[in-house]
């Protein structure tokens, strides 16, 4: 995984983000419930990425 995808999937991770996500969605004229549902489902797929993408051994 590279390092762009490593920080976004970090940052989905974090309710800041997800807040964030909100805020910027209503800004443009969205329902907060929408952008929340919209940025959970980001989440989940975030969660799923981590549990199915192997991570690289750490030479010593």
């Amino acid at each position: 995984m590279c390092k762009a995808a490593k920080v976004i999937k970090n940052r989905l991770k974090e309710p800041s983000t997800m807040a964030g996500l909100a805020v910027i969605g209503t800004a443009f004229g969205v329902p907060a419930e929408a952008t929340m549902g919209v940025a959970n489902v980001v989440a989940a797929g975030a969660a799923v990425l981590a549990v199915m993408l192997p991570e690289k051994a750490k030479a010593h």
